[in-house]
């Protein structure tokens, strides 16, 4: 993501955090961590708190608006990485809930 600097101490604890849930090939994860920490960075620059710090409303908030991603997949990969990062975090499962909806993107082509 251009223009946005994580602080480096959020970014060794998302990778904590993360790191610790998730699975797979290295590449994947490697990935995942990344998209948290644009998440984080994101948030940051909206609205100057940490991870630490966030309330739903930040959260929503990326979720409607703020996702850097241009393609439906990359979106649906940014939701599922937030619910994760929640997760990690120990943020209540009903803030999944008030999340606009996450379904993959449909893989039929149109004829």
């Amino acid at each position: 993501m251009s223009g946005a600097r994580l602080d480096p101490r959020v970014e060794m604890r998302i990778k904590s955090l993360l790191g610790r849930r998730v699975s797979g090939a290295v590449a994947r994860a490697n990935e995942e961590i990344e998209r948290a920490c644009v998440i984080a960075a994101v948030i940051d620059r909206r609205w100057q708190v940490p991870p630490t710090k966030w309330r739903l409303k930040h959260v929503q908030w990326f979720a409607a608006h703020g996702i850097p991603a241009e393609s439906a997949w990359q979106r649906y990969r940014y939701r599922l990485t937030l619910q994760r990062l929640l997760d990690a975090m120990g943020k209540p499962r009903g803030w999944r809930d008030r999340l606009p909806a996450n379904t993959p993107p449909s893989t039929r082509r149109a004829h």
